[in-house]
């Protein structure tokens, strides 16, 4: 979270994509449940499709509307809301 927030603030640094991407692998790889498993797929989903926005906000540091953070942040906990554990009915 600190690394996306860096990013949206204009703060980005060069190689933060590939420390959100090895992070978020590492996440999918080593994770016992389900729900870590699937966690970072947001992060690699819109790393996936828009990895050019991402260049851009690093490169000339720029500062992601808050709406954006917000609608991101509602991405990532709807998607946590609807992942199922083991064991869920």
């Amino acid at each position: 979270l600190e690394i996306l927030t860096r990013i949206t603030h204009g703060k980005g640094e060069e190689g933060d994509i590939d420390k959100l991407i090895e992070l978020s692998t590492s996440i999918k790889q080593s994770a016992l449940c389900g729900l870590g498993q699937t966690a970072p797929n947001p992060v690699l989903s819109t790393l996936r499709f828009f990895r050019d926005e991402y260049e851009e906000h690093i490169k000339h540091k720029h500062f992601v509307q808050v709406f954006a953070v917000h609608f991101l942040m509602r991405l990532v906990k709807m998607h946590v809301r609807q992942t199922k554990m083991p064991g869920d009915t």
